[in-house]
């Protein structure tokens, strides 16, 4: 029996040991657990700022698609945002003619918590005679692949759009723009 007992002591004091190593392990696996669900849900949080949203317009037709895009990317901390849409976001009523259609970089793009700001700054030899195909990411770009000059002239001062992030989906002034 004497022989017997520093065996179990070692095995008594080695199995303590590593209880009390597999409770430590499964804090530090909680922990981590606890963190990676954090940083998915932040990841979560900021790609619903990420991607295209698109505004229907109500009056489309099949001749006449006046939908407007918002495509928002992120490079580090810094947003960057370019903005689809037709001349009438700077015209107060256009009668008797079409719709002038503009890809812009939304200028000053801010995003605090579920808020966005930011500015259009549009001239006449960026507007086209058709809408600019989402692949197209500049005024330089569409005419270089054939877009056409629009027509019209009109004065373009700039402009400064807030609005809200709910969801997947934008709300600016009127419109509401659905993740894609």
């Amino acid at each position: 029996m004497k022989k017997l007992f520093p065996f179990v002591a070692i095995v008594i004091l080695l199995s303590c040991g590593q209880r009390t190593s597999n409770k430590s392990s499964e804090v530090k696996v909680d922990t981590l657990l606890s963190t990676n669900e954090k940083i998915t849900q932040n990841v979560k949080d900021q790609d619903k700022y990420i991607g295209t949203f698109e505004f229907v317009y109500p009056y489309n037709t099949e001749d006449l698609i006046e939908t407007h895009f918002i495509v928002i990317n992120k490079n580090g901390d810094l947003y960057s945002g370019l903005y689809y849409g037709t001349s009438d976001e700077f015209d107060e009523s256009r009668e008797g003619y079409l719709p002038g259609f503009f890809v812009a970089p939304m200028e000053q793009l801010t995003i605090t918590n579920d808020t966005l700001k930011f500015t259009l700054s549009v001239e006449n030899q960026n507007v086209f005679n058709k809408a600019v195909e989402l692949k197209y990411k500049s005024s330089e770009e569409a005419r270089q692949n054939g877009y056409e000059t629009w027509p019209n002239m009109m004065r373009f001062e700039p402009k400064t759009y807030f609005g809200l992030i709910n969801n997947d989906s934008i709300v600016i002034n009127d419109k509401t723009f659905h993740k894609k």
